[in-house]
């Protein structure tokens, strides 16, 4: 059996322009997180040259699209 367990950071930035009489609330929002990363998985050697291992991961990535919604 194999097990994963760590974090990733993650950074992200926008830039916009208001056009005509319209204006940005934030021209330049930018957002960063640290988020979780879990994984198990299996590994099986039928020899010392040929092994078989398969698996899952799941991590939080950072979603770019608060950076809209939010000022």
């Amino acid at each position: 059996m194999l097990a994963k367990l760590g974090g990733q950071y993650a950074q992200a930035r926008d830039t916009s322009s208001g056009i005509g009489f319209v204006n940005a609330l934030n021209p330049s929002p930018k957002k960063s997180e640290l988020n979780y990363k879990l994984g198990l998985g299996l590994q099986y050697a039928f020899t010392p040259s040929i092994t078989l291992r398969g698996g899952a991961e799941r991590y939080r990535g950072l979603d770019t699209l608060c950076l809209r919604s939010k000022s």
